[in-house]
């Protein structure tokens, strides 16, 4: 058997692309967009565009519409690339979040097709997603420059995976930033700071010439198993004890369900502005990109 021919035919050469589409408070001017290259999904390199719909409602009246994510790439069929390629155009939300300090919902998968040059029959998907209202909401235009600075950034930095981590519940905490849901953004802002904990540790250690996080627990005067609950409050929330004491009490007694519902609403209310603004400049410090933390 030929084995050079047995090994080009099964690498995948069918040519797909995949739309996501769905709401959003992070706006592209008209005819910008974010391109991503060779970014690697879970069934091969995909490129991936970002960008808003704009919505023509008059002659003069044009209104930003949904965000707008184009995913392209190589793989054996349709229903084996679909769900891989949404999940890699998914992987860039909590960057845009964080990078422009606004919600971005939750994009669902609208049209799927196969691309490839010369066929005539092309496996298709559609799914119906429902369009966008005239309703006026806040929005701010994104800053692409500085946004694909922290993307480089993070691509290569050594904690990625952990500051993803971190931005991605800080995405979840801005989408829930509405009346009555005080409890909810302030739990996936705790969980933001907990995920991004040990990064900051490893940090500030390469930044004080230390070896090891017991020499900085011995540092800042702590036991090592009082190091992570210091270097929260500390550092990351730069020594605000109120803001500290009452995110983690109100956290805790949502998880555990020990404080009235009440109680707790009241305790987020209190710090949810500062805890967000604490841990965004921290991933934005810990990535290296002082442009992107004026947003």
């Amino acid at each position: 058997m030929d084995k050079s021919k047995s090994s080009e035919e099964q690498l995948p050469n069918k040519h797909f692309i995949v739309v996501l589409r769905g709401p959003s408070a992070v706006i592209f001017h008209q005819n910008k967009n974010i391109l991503i290259e060779d970014f690697q999904s879970k069934i091969g390199p995909v490129n991936m565009a970002y960008t808003s719909r704009w919505l023509s409602r008059d002659s003069n009246i044009i209104l930003p519409g949904h965000l707008w994510i184009e995913i392209a790439g190589y793989g054996p069929s349709l229903k084996d690339v679909l769900v891989p390629f949404a999940n890699a155009g998914l992987a860039m939300l909590p960057i845009l979040a964080l990078c422009t300090n606004a919600a971005v919902g939750e994009p669902e998968i609208e049209v799927g097709f196969e691309n490839t040059s010369g066929v005539k029959e092309r496996d298709y998907f559609q799914c119906y997603v429902p369009q966008e209202t005239d309703i006026i909401h806040i929005c701010r235009h994104i800053k692409i420059e500085q946004t694909l600075s922290v993307i480089r950034k993070l691509a290569t930095h050594n904690e990625s995976e952990r500051l993803r981590r971190g931005a991605n519940q800080y995405r979840l905490a801005l989408d829930s930033w509405r009346l009555g849901r005080e409890t909810l953004a302030l739990a996936h802002l705790w969980m933001a700071i907990e995920a991004i904990t040990k990064a900051k540790i490893r940090m500030e250690c390469s930044a004080r010439g230390l070896s090891a996080p017991k020499e900085l627990a011995d540092s800042l005067g702590v036991q090592p198993d009082q190091l992570d609950p210091t270097v929260r409050k500390e550092l990351i929330l730069k020594g605000d004890n109120e803001c500290y004491s009452k995110a983690r009490k109100a956290s805790d007694g949502f998880e555990h369900g020990y404080l009235d519902y009440s109680q707790i609403i009241e305790k987020a209310k209190d710090v949810r502005h500062r805890m967000a603004s604490y841990i965004r400049l921290s991933i934005l410090e810990i990535i290296g990109d002082a442009r992107a933390e004026r947003a």
